[in-house]
């Protein structure tokens, strides 16, 4: 699902109903959108609402500072808050199709009326130095980082939100778009014949696509690191 973020002029409303694979949801009352303006210290937000027709319309809206700077920094400061702010939107997901409309509206109209999240500018400084392991050792306790504060209270069992923000920043498809299929089975060639240069080879590998692949994606290295690491045993043992 492309939102493009960093292209405003051709970015569009997306609804759901679009994608086959959700067909079974019964989404074809959402839509999301992503808008662009100067708002301040707030350096994004996340709001929901209802037309008279009954379409739920939901806005990501970003610092237009952010969206306009070609820093690196600013660039993965963006990406949280999106992927951040899209993270409540998955949450508006799971609880529409669990509850009616009607429980779903009153649920969210709890929540600050209508108006699900909003980050400061000092609060995404934090968020970012704590993802780009640039903060000290004694990080702050982020609430903007837990289950809690995605969840509306009546979706029930899903996955981890934390786990879902982890997901959309650094998958394991976005990091092999760069360690591409030869070079994982090349990977594993070098690791398997357990000699130390032909480990560390592997290991530099393994580095650079990290490096290559967070920088073009615009994630904190720190991040993108530590979701490799979840998932590099299957690279070890040749799992899919």
């Amino acid at each position: 699902m492309a939102l493009k973020m960093r292209d405003p002029v051709h970015s569009r409303p997306i609804f759901l109903a679009e994608f086959d694979h959700l067909h079974l949801l019964a989404l074809d009352f959402c839509s999301i959108e992503i808008l662009i303006a100067d708002i301040g210290e707030c350096t994004g937000m996340f709001i929901s609402s209802y037309t008279k027709s009954g379409l739920l319309r939901n806005y990501i809206i970003l610092n237009k500072s952010l969206l306009d700077s070609s820093e690196q920094a600013d660039r993965e400061q963006l990406k949280i808050i999106g992927v951040h702010e899209f993270c409540h939107f998955i949450a508006i997901l799971y609880a529409a199709n669990v509850v009616s409309i009607e429980t779903l509206q009153e649920r969210i109209l709890q929540r600050l009326n209508g108006r699900i999240d909003k980050l400061p500018k000092e609060t995404l400084i934090n968020l970012y130095n704590l993802l780009a392991n640039k903060a000290s050792h004694e990080y702050p306790f982020f609430d903007e980082l837990t289950d809690k504060h995605f969840r509306l209270g009546v979706e029930g069992d899903t996955p981890d939100y934390n786990i879902l923000f982890y997901h959309f920043m650094f998958s394991k498809d976005l990091f092999e778009t760069d360690f591409t299929p030869v070079k994982q089975a090349e990977f594993k060639r070098l690791v398997e014949t357990k000699d130390e240069q032909d480990l560390a080879t592997a290991v530099q590998l393994l580095l650079e696509s990290i490096k290559t692949v967070s920088k073009e994606k615009c994630v904190p290295y720190k991040l993108a690191f530590n979701q490799v690491l979840e998932w590099v045993h299957s690279y070890v043992s040749g799992a899919a």
